[in-house]
């Protein structure tokens, strides 16, 4: 297996952005957490390659540099890697941990929930949290309730807790820091249903309580 950070046949980038790491390291997460889940049936993972330096990524589909594995063209662990082990980077900032950094007041805001497609097992949910207050926020965790089941199993551009209904999505180490008056963070997640899949009713930002819309 690799994990391109592409979206598109279009892009190119000399050095990976920081969101294309968060976003791969949380991909590759998400794959080990179901390949741990199902240990018992698999005999063994392999990824194409050890680093970024050579990649048959690079020329294949599109020729352009990309940034795949677990280590960079510098043969350092990446963000992934440390995923894929379920350890914190020491060199990790403190706003890409769990819990948000600042001085975490209730936040004034407004959230956009969107189920972008679903079937008839799971769903992909997009959230934009809005700060609508006069400071910036410099770390987040919003938080709502799931009202019939859902579980989430993939995520991007955040960190995510869920505690039987309860769920908690934190900041990634790119997006801690939204700006006052409507400055704006986004991010995804893919989460299995059955049943009913109702928008969650209520949101709050570091505890404060969000509007919709």
């Amino acid at each position: 297996m690799t994990v391109s950070i592409y979206t598109s046949s279009s892009e190119s980038f000399t050095t990976p952005p920081a969101d294309r790491l968060a976003g791969q390291a949380a991909r590759y997460k998400a794959w080990f957490d179901v390949f741990r889940k199902y240990k018992a049936n698999i005999t063994s993972v392999t990824l194409w390659g050890l680093a970024d330096d050579e990649t048959w990524l690079d020329s294949y589909p599109v020729s352009r540099k990309d940034f795949p594995l677990l280590f960079d063209v510098q043969l350092q662990a990446k963000p992934a890697y440390w995923s894929v082990i379920g350890a914190a980077s020491p060199t990790a900032s403190p706003s890409a941990s769990a819990s948000p950094s600042g001085s975490q007041t209730p936040a004034s805001c407004r959230v956009k929930y969107t189920v972008t497609n679903q079937w008839n097992t799971g769903f992909q949910g997009d959230v934009v949290i809005t700060n609508t207050g006069s400071a910036a926020v410099n770390g987040w965790a919003l938080r709502w309730t799931f009202a019939d089941g859902q579980v989430i199993n993939q995520f991007w551009s955040s960190v995510y807790a869920q505690s039987g209904a309860n769920v908690t999505i934190t900041n990634a180490a790119w997006n801690a820091v939204t700006g006052a008056n409507r400055g704006t963070a986004s991010f995804g997640f893919l989460s299995s249903w059955s049943g009913s899949n109702p928008v969650p009713t209520t949101f709050t930002l570091n505890g404060g309580v969000c509007t919709l819309g």
